[in-house]
């Protein structure tokens, strides 16, 4: 958008230059933080392999881990970051217009991954979820919007709607933070001593309502701004 814009002065240029460059600042910094807080997740998968059902999710489900549950656990383990991570990378090279050559690849895979291993496996484990049927409920509509968001990004990708799929592709990609915003919900919860289960179900809700509507709110600000023409020569 910037770089399509016709300006005038040097002054102008530099002014756009700077936006530019703070819009790149600001996507690396939120990459590094989503990074980072993958990779306290992946920490945690000692817990897994085998698994201990002493550790923190395990717990209480030593009876329902097996058959098909089972599978579904590892699958998700395996195909949530790896989607988080690609789409971090897709993220970053849509805004910065760098490793465009890569970015379809990428999106091809991360389709793959989506449809074949985080939704399938989401909904599973929305369906074992010891929370109660209302955290479920907000898992199973969070698998569904990714599958949903993912499927309209990749065929607008194909019509080359541009703008339609970064608006798509982006959804896709804060419903795939879901789980990094829960975990964060979760740690605010217990320095502040607020946690328990019904903090949690409502969190399960907030993980990804909350983005998505802040990100819907932006869009119509967005909208609603009156578009500023370059002056006359």
């Amino acid at each position: 958008m910037i770089r399509g814009c016709v300006l005038s002065t040097g002054v102008s240029t530099n002014v756009n230059r700077k936006r530019w460059s703070l819009v790149n600042w600001l996507a690396l910094a939120i990459a590094i933080l989503l990074t980072k807080n993958v990779a306290a997740i992946l920490w945690e998968y000692r817990h897994y392999f085998p698994p201990n059902f002493e550790a923190n999710f395990l717990i209480g489900r030593q009876s329902m881990f097996q058959g098909l549950y089972r599978q579904a656990f590892y699958l998700h383990l395996i195909s949530s970051p790896l989607a988080l991570l690609l789409g971090i990378f897709m993220v970053g090279s849509g805004l910065s217009g760098l490793a465009m050559r890569y970015h379809q690849l990428s999106g091809r895979v991360l389709a793959t991954i989506v449809f074949l291993g985080v939704v399938p496996s989401g909904f599973i484990m929305a369906a074992g979820t010891l929370a109660g049927w209302w955290t479920g409920l907000a898992f199973a509509i969070n698998a569904s919007l990714v599958a949903l968001f993912c499927a309209l990004a990749g065929y607008h990708a194909y019509r080359r709607n541009h703008q339609a799929h970064k608006r798509w592709a982006m959804r896709t990609f804060l419903m795939l933070c879901a789980p990094i915003v829960l975990r964060l919900i979760a740690g605010v919860s217990i320095v502040t001593n607020t946690s328990s289960p019904t903090v949690y179900r409502w969190s399960a809700w907030i993980s990804w309502l909350l983005p998505l509507l802040v990100f819907e709110c932006y869009n119509q600000l967005r909208t609603q701004l009156p578009v500023t023409q370059p002056p006359q020569r």
